[in-house]
């Protein structure tokens, strides 16, 4: 607890200040030192803090110590003791007080701690040199293999103890004790760190030499304080001089303009690089009208402090606009980008305003603002914060899915909890520090952003589907609608803030904050009750409870004809010729089975995809797109779903749709769409049905010294508290956190554990044991369609071995490497689903009832790892949506033989309902097998759309928004068969 609260946070600062310093500096070795000098800075505020009570501890123990001393040479036992504590009640000082002493110690070593864990564990270290020193990691060996690092650490640790003036002999000789230590402690650490702490001790003994008489603090004190007034010469002087910063700046701006974009040459750059362009010059209307209101305030005369005031208050303020327009304010419609830009620059021209007003009237008008309040404002607002994000909305999460966190509710809350808890700590100790206009400026500022997350998370709050630790499905970007949300929740909060200042409510808001706080603890106690506490212990324990359909999902008819389709989410169909070469024993028990190499996706992402795998070429989506352009993609989404299941379910069939993609989203128009609703189990994607089987695998993986998960826990702290900041931002700004890619805060290999926990498990546990799970009757024939994610990305098994691993091929890096042309890791999770529908086949053989079952495995697309079109279009590297080559196999009912290769079939999966329902019934649109042989001759056309547009918000959508469409005419192994018609 103490290391979450005290050590961790420090870790994140410093590594990510070293790393940001080291993108500019471009050397390691360099940025130690000056990360050494800027922790300085930040720390400052804490140094002086720790001095002050230091000293005050000093001037009570000059006091006290002759007093104390006395007493005890003149009194002994009861005596002594009741005299002292007189003593200590006469100066309301209590012994234990004495640990202030340590004070400066303590700020010191914290970073220190910090320093050593962060450069410790910092990979990109290990082998750096710098000057003398061969590797950064290690220790320096610099005189014959003796480390030199630490020994110049403690000569400028002596230095500075010597030029200490305010240290007492006792404390000098605990200075040059703690001297030694460290010598001991750091002789073989890092030199890293070492250069790090080594440069502090240096900046301690320059500001020491300093402190001893070079510049007191009353000079400067009275340079700061000194009242410049320019008259005469010296105004002349002043007004030249700003004139041509102005010259220079703007001229610098035009620069920037012209290299930037003009002199490119480029007479077709994107419309949105020729508007931000443009705002940037109409940008420098108001930019230059805060620099005239910076030159009056100069020309009315300032002190040294004013006018660094001033100086940082005009430069950060621009520089903040500058940086908001040119990474985020640009949406994709010019009205829309034109109000933000219009608001942003009255907004910056109102606070720019406040230059030219006078410190004393500033501070009175902020004072109006906090109602007198700042503190308790300041700090309810905090608290708020906090709890939102770091207790509540992480209750919530746990609360909605508890089986997606490896540790307890306690253990995940604690840990986020002690980010909260340092924040608030920190901001106790700096609050006393910041002058009093600051103070009610903060206030006022923490209350609003206070007022604006409350109407965010509680009033007008959005559906953003699944989230999980890559994506958020159905994300809204930036468009009307969250720029609507946004001035909405601008204007309610200027109006409730403005009202309690107005009435002088300021402090019932703060009793409100504090309320509302207390009411959020009250659900996290409630979500922490009711949450299934046994889960987790079922799962430790593999106790296994089957849901009460499984016996439905897993029962096929012994006379009737059953009908099976697998659909394999993101499986190439070009590699079922390399798995079945090299797994020589695998193409036995696929008799009769056809294999079609020459299948083409319709669409290269499953939503745009899947329709017509449901319900043939009328729903492949570039025909949706022009038949049917003005209806709601959840209602054709719909319709395709209930295809075979009304099919099927109107022959007698008891049909089973299993985890059909996007299933939430259109649950409604689907159910509306089924003639035979009792005929039909359909287990929508997302429901987590699934999760009952994992104890099934997990109990079969211990038996077999199999394990998922390793011992030690990550952190997913900063994880969720990202995803709780989410929830509270403007809605405008969302889209930019999201893309940040900051979902996976430091802990990518727990995110991934829980991958393996949430989406491997159940889909391999489900593959694995389908002929486990096999029960035969003599009802009525069974439709089984099974979509399935295994296949899909992440992949976490290795070629010989079900043990999963964060890396199967660790020879490359990520999982999106091609290797001669394929992704080993997702070619490696395939070979298996092979084998896992080996033994289901055996298991059908097994039970008498193969030769009545047709079966159809298909994919959706395929991954970017067909080597037969990297081949062709020279494709070196993964290209992330050109996916056409999907999977298709086929064997009918009452076949065996041989396992075939249709070469010359040219294939699509729009043919995959013709494939199923051949021979029990007929469809508009569909074709029987005969039809289907004759269509896919060797000149067949074919449409693949690529680049759909696939998080927009399904419910509000019509289109798929394709950016690519190509028809393909004969095989598709031919680049000059490719056309490309948008």
């Amino acid at each position: 607890m103490l290391y979450n609260i005290f050590i961790e946070p420090l870790i994140i600062i410093l590594r990510s200040i070293y790393l940001y310093i080291n993108y500019f500096a471009g050397n390691l070795g360099i940025s130690l030192m000056i990360l050494s000098v800027v922790m300085n800075i930040l720390l400052r505020p804490f140094t002086l803090w720790a001095s002050r009570i230091q000293d005050k501890e000093r001037r009570i123990q000059n006091i006290l110590s002759p007093q104390i001393a006395e007493i005890k040479q003149n009194f002994h036992g009861v005596e002594q003791h009741e005299e002292l504590s007189a003593l200590y009640k006469r100066y309301s000082y209590n012994p234990i007080y004495a640990i202030r002493s340590g004070l400066d110690l303590f700020v010191q070593l914290l970073p220190l701690m910090a320093a050593y864990i962060m450069l410790s564990e910092l990979e990109i270290l290990k082998g750096v040199s710098f000057f003398g020193i061969k590797d950064l990691s290690k220790p320096d060996a610099l005189l014959a293999g003796i480390n030199i690092l630490p020994i110049l650490m403690t000569f400028f640790n002596i230095l500075a103890t010597l030029t200490t003036k305010k240290f007492t002999k006792r404390e000098r000789v605990q200075a040059f004790v703690i001297a030694a230590l460290f010598l001991v402690m750091l002789y073989n650490a890092p030199s890293a760190l070492l250069i790090y702490w080594t440069t502090n001790n240096f900046i301690m003994l320059l500001k020491n030499i300093n402190l001893s008489g070079i510049i007191s603090g009353e000079k400067i004190s009275g340079f700061m304080n000194y009242k410049f007034v320019p008259t005469g010469k010296k105004a002349i002087f002043i007004n030249a001089f700003m004139m041509l910063l102005t010259w220079g700046f703007l001229g610098s701006f035009f620069a920037y303009f012209y290299f930037s974009f003009v002199n490119t040459g480029y007479a077709n750059l994107a419309t949105i690089t020729t508007y931000q362009n443009i705002y940037y010059l109409l940008f420098m209307i108001p930019v230059i009208f805060a620099w005239m209101l910076y030159t009056k305030f100069i020309a009315s005369g300032f002190t040294i402090r004013e006018f660094l005031i001033k100086t940082v208050y005009f430069a950060v303020g621009t520089l903040t606009i500058f940086i908001f327009m040119k990474y985020i304010m640009f949406p994709q419609k010019s009205f829309i980008r034109l109000f933000v830009f219009t608001s942003m620059l009255f907004i910056y021209v109102l606070l720019m305003s406040l230059l030219v007003v006078k410190g004393v009237d500033l501070c009175s008008f902020a004072s109006r603002l906090s109602g007198g309040h700042r503190s308790s404002l300041f700090f309810s607002s905090v608290i708020f914060i906090i709890i939102f994000i770091c207790v509540f909305y992480p209750s919530l999460l746990y609360f909605t899915d508890p089986n997606f966190f490896l540790d307890s509710f306690a253990g995940t809350i604690s840990g986020v909890s002690a980010y909260g808890m340092t924040l608030l700590f920190a901001l106790i100790l700096i609050w006393p520090l910041i002058p009093e206009l600051l103070q009610n400026i903060f206030a006022f500022a923490a209350a609003f952003l206070v007022c604006i997350a409350f109407i965010n998370s509680f009033v007008l709050t959005e559906n953003y589907g699944n989230i999980n630790v890559t994506f958020i499905n159905n994300m809204m970007m930036m468009t009307e609608r969250a720029l609507i949300r946004d001035i909405l929740s601008f204007l309610i909060t200027s109006v409730i803030i403005i009202l309690c200042v107005w009435r002088k409510y300021i402090k019932h808001l703060v009793s409100a904050f504090l309320l509302i706080s207390l009411a959020m603890c009250g659900a996290s106690v409630y979500c922490y009750l009711n949450i299934a506490h046994d889960n987790k212990a079922k799962l430790a324990e593999n106790i296994i409870e089957f849901p009460e359909y499984h016996n439905r999902i897993w029962r096929f008819s012994r006379t009737g004809k059953n009908v099976i389709c697998l659909f394999f989410d993101g499986f190439t169909g070009g590699h079922i010729n390399k798995i079945f070469t090299e797994n020589p024993e695998l193409v036995k028990s696929f008799d009769g089975f056809i294999y079609f190499p020459d299948t083409i996706s319709t669409g290269s992402y499953t939503f745009p995809s899947a329709p017509s795998i449901y319900a043939g070429p009328a729903y492949n989506p570039y025909k949706l797109d022009t038949t049917r352009p003005n209806e709601k993609l959840v209602v054709k989404y719909g319709e395709a779903v209930s295809f075979l299941p009304n099919i099927f379910s109107g022959k007698g069939y008891d049909s089973v749709m299993i985890d059909a993609p996007y299933g939430m989203d259109y649950k409604n128009f689907y159910t509306n769409n089924l003639k035979y609703p009792d005929r039909v189990l359909t287990l929508y994607e997302g429901s987590n049905w699934e999760k009952n089987y994992s104890s099934y695998w997990l109990k079969w993986a211990d038996n077999r010294d199999i394990h998922v998960l390793t011992k030690e826990k990550s952190d997913i702290s900063g994880f969720l508290i990202i995803l709780s900041l989410f929830r509270s931002i403007p809605f405008s700004l969302r889209n930019a956190l999201h893309n940040s890619g900051r979902w996976v805060w430091g802990i990518s290999d727990q995110v991934a554990e829980m991958a393996i926990l949430n989406n491997f498990l159940p889909n391999i546990a489900i593959l694995q044991f389908m002929g486990d799970f096999l029960q035969v009757d003599d009802g009525d024939p069974a439709f089984k369609f099974i979509h399935n994610n295994l296949s899909h990305s992440d992949w976490y098994l290795q070629p010989d071995s079900l043990q999963p691993v964060l890396d199967p091929y660790p020879e490359s890096e990520g999982q999106n490497t091609l290797i001669d042309g394929i992704i080993p890791e997702h070619y490696y999770t395939e070979v298996h689903i092979m084998n896992f529908m080996a033994n289901f086949i055996a298991s059908l053989k097994a039970a008498g009832i193969y030769d009545n079952t047709r079966i159809v495995f298909v994919s959706d697309h395929g991954w970017g790892d067909s080597q037969k079109l990297n081949e062709i279009f020279n494709n070196k590297i993964y290209t992330g949506s050109f996916r056409p080559h999907a999977l298709l196999m086929f064997k009918d009912f009452d076949t065996r033989g041989d396992f075939k290769t249709s070469d010359n079939a040219l294939m699509s999966i729009e043919d995959t309902s013709a494939l199923l329902i051949a021979g029990i019934d007929k469809a508009a649109g569909i074709n029987t097998l005969e039809e289907l042989k004759t269509l896919s001759h060797s000149d067949r056309v074919r449409i693949f759309s690529d680049n759909a547009t696939n998080n927009d918000e399904i419910i509000n959508r019509y289109l798929f928004k394709f950016e690519k469409i190509y028809q393909v005419k004969g095989t598709m192994f031919k680049r000059e068969n490719w056309t490309r018609i948008k």
